[in-house]
C-alpha cells in the first residue's frame, strides 16, 4: 500500500523580510517512518558548498607560491562542527602535504602543515547574523500500525561562520557566505621538476569529502636550481621588476625600463658579454655593450654593472613573481634569485588590498640582496630568505651603486687596542670614492685618517681630520694605505 508523506518547513532572516517556504509530496511505496528534525538536514544540492582557485603559474624549487582559494557556502549551507577546509599538495615521488585552513579571518598566520611543512594564511570571510527555525511532520499508513504521525521544531542563532543549532552541533550558514584564503608555500628545494596539484576542499565531521566541495590546480616547477652549486663570483644584486610609467615603463630605453644590477664580489674584474639573464618564463637576454650603463661588459672587482631590457620585447621581468638566473653562455649557473611581490606586501613594505586580488610590486620599486647571512637574521631584519640568500624590498633604487642596507662587498675590521692605528686597504671600487662615504659605516667611530701619496714629492702624507680645516685627503681608491685612528674600542668598516 501506498502512503502519503508531507513535508514542510519555514526559514526567517533576522531582518524579518526574508522568508522561505518549502513543500514537497513524495509518494513512498511501503510503511517509512521518518522523522523530520528541521530545517538543518535539508542540506540543498550537493553543489550548495563549492570551492573555486585562482590558476598557479610556474615556479622554481625554493620560490615562494601563492595559492588563491574561495570557499563559498550558498544560503542555508552548513560545514558541520569539526568539519574542515583543507588544502593538500601531493605528486608522485613528494608524498603529500596536508594543511587544515582557518574557518574565520586570519592574517599572516602560520600554519603547520604535515610534511614538516609551513605556511603562511590570509584569509578574510563574509559574516552576518539571523536566526531560523523550522518544523516538519509526516504521516503513513500501514496495515499493522495504522496511522503514524511525527512532529519536531528546531531552532537556530549567530554569526557566520560560527552559527550554531540549538544542540550545537553544527555551523550553519544563514546568507550566501565565503571564504577567500591566500596561502603562501616555498616549494622544497628538494622537490624535483615536475607538476603538483594543489587542492582545497570542504570535509564533514566524519572526514568525509563534501560533495562537490573541491577545487584543484596545478604547481608546475619549471626548474630545479641547488643554490649550494652556484659560483657566484658575479652576483644578482637588484632587481627593478616594474619601470615608472612617466618614463615609458617597462620596455623602455635604457636608462629608463627594467633592470637588473650585477656586482662582482671577487678580487679581479670578470667579462659577463655573452652571459644570460633568464626569467621565469624562459625568456633571456644576451648581455652586451649596448645593454649596461657602461657601454662594457666587464665589471671590476667590487663594481656594479646595469643591465638594461633596453626595449626587447621578447623578454621582461613579472610584476608578481619571477626567478631569475645568470648564467654563462653555456647555461651553467653562475647566480639565481627570486622575488615574490605577496610576500613583500605580508612583510609590510606595500599597501594592504583584498585577498582575492593578486599582489604586484608598486612602481620605481626594486629588490636588492641584503647583508643578512642566515636566514635567521634574515627574518629578524625584515628580509625574505630564498636560494641562501637574503633579499629586501625598497622605494629607492640605486642603479650602479651599493644599496643601503644592502650586501656589502668588503667588511674590515677595525680596533683600538693600545692606541693602535689601523693600517687598511681598500679591496673593492666604492661606488662613491668621497672618504666620507666610504668610511660612512664607522662615522662618529673615527677622529684621522693619515694616506701617503709618493707622487707628491712636497708634500706626500695626506691627511682628513674629522670636523678641521685644512684636509688634504678627500678620495679613498682601491690599493692604497690607509691609516685610520678610532675613538671607540672596535668597529666593522662596511663597504
Amino acid at each position: 500500500m501506498n502512503n502519503l508523506r508531507h513535508i514542510e518547513t519555514t526559514c526567517s532572516i533576522i531582518n524579518g523580510v526574508s522568508k522561505m517556504i518549502l513543500n514537497k509530496n513524495k509518494i513512498i511505496a511501503g510503511f517509512v517512518t521518518i522523522l523530520i528534525l528541521g530545517l538543518l538536514f535539508l542540506s540543498g544540492p550537493s553543489t550548495a558548498i563549492t570551492v573555486l582557485m585562482n590558476s598557479i603559474q610556474s615556479v622554481s624549487t625554493g620560490q615562494n607560491v601563492v595559492i588563491v582559494g574561495n570557499v563559498t557556502l550558498n544560503d542555508y549551507e552548513f560545514i558541520q562542527s569539526g568539519g574542515l577546509v583543507n588544502l593538500t599538495i601531493s605528486t608522485t615521488g613528494n608524498g603529500i602535504i596536508i594543511c587544515s585552513l582557518p574557518l574565520a579571518t586570519a592574517t599572516n598566520t602560520v600554519v603547520s602543515c604535515s610534511g614538516n611543512q609551513n605556511m603562511t594564511v590570509n584569509a578574510t570571510s563574509t559574516l552576518s547574523f539571523g536566526y531560523d527555525y523550522g518544523y516538519g511532520y509526516e504521516y503513513g499508513y500501514s496495515p499493522a500500525s495504522g496511522y503514524t504521525y511525527n512532529y519536531a521544531y528546531s531552532y537556530g542563532y549567530g554569526y557566520n561562520p560560527y552559527t550554531y543549532q540549538d544542540d550545537g552541533s553544527y555551523r550553519y550558514q544563514w546568507t550566501s557566505t565565503s571564504m577567500s584564503y591566500r596561502i603562501v608555500w616555498t616549494v622544497p628545494s628538494s622537490y624535483t621538476i615536475g607538476t603538483y596539484n594543489a587542492t582545497i576542499a570542504v570535509y564533514d565531521a566524519n572526514g568525509a569529502l563534501v560533495p562537490g566541495a573541491t577545487d584543484t590546480e596545478t604547481v608546475t616547477v619549471s626548474s630545479a636550481i641547488d643554490y649550494t652549486t652556484l659560483s657566484r663570483a658575479v652576483r644578482i644584486s637588484e632587481v627593478l621588476p616594474r619601470a615608472n610609467s612617466s618614463t615609458g615603463g617597462d620596455n623602455a630605453t635604457r636608462p629608463n625600463g627594467q633592470w637588473v644590477e650585477l656586482a662582482n664580489f671577487g678580487s679581479s674584474a670578470v667579462n659577463v658579454s655573452g652571459w644570460l639573464l633568464t626569467e621565469r618564463d624562459g625568456d633571456s637576454i644576451t648581455i652586451i655593450d649596448n645593454r649596461t650603463n657602461t657601454n662594457s661588459t666587464i665589471i671590476q672587482s667590487g663594481g656594479y654593472l646595469v643591465v638594461y631590457r633596453n626595449g626587447d620585447p621578447n623578454f621582461g621581468l613579472h610584476w608578481d613573481y619571477d626567478t631569475l638566473t645568470l648564467s654563462l653562455a653555456n647555461g651553467t649557473y653562475v647566480d639565481a634569485m627570486s622575488y615574490n611581490a605577496e610576500i613583500f606586501h605580508n612583510l609590510g613594505y606595500f599597501s594592504p588590498r583584498q585577498i582575492s586580488i593578486k599582489v604586484d610590486f608598486p612602481e620605481g620599486w626594486s629588490i636588492i640582496l641584503s647583508s643578512a647571512s642566515t636566514e635567521a637574521s634574515c627574518n629578524a631584519t625584515n628580509g625574505t630568505w630564498v636560494y641562501g640568500a637574503c633579499y629586501k624590498a625598497t622605494s629607492s633604487p640605486s642603479a650602479g651603486q651599493a644599496n643601503p642596507g644592502g650586501l656589502a662587498l668588503a667588511n674590515i675590521p677595525l680596533t683600538n687596542a693600545s692606541a693602535s692605528w689601523n693600517l687598511i686597504s681598500i679591496p673593492v671600487v666604492p661606488s662613491n670614492n668621497a672618504i666620507t662615504s666610504v668610511l660612512s659605516s664607522i662615522s662618529g667611530s673615527y677622529t684621522i685618517v693619515w694616506a701617503y701619496n709618493a707622487s707628491d714629492t712636497s708634500d706626500p702624507w695626506k691627511r682628513y681630520w674629522v670636523n678641521v680645516t685644512g684636509n688634504d685627503l678627500s678620495y679613498m681608491t682601491p690599493n692604497s694605505g690607509y691609516w685610520i685612528k678610532l675613538n671607540v674600542s672596535a668597529e666593522t668598516l662596511i663597504i
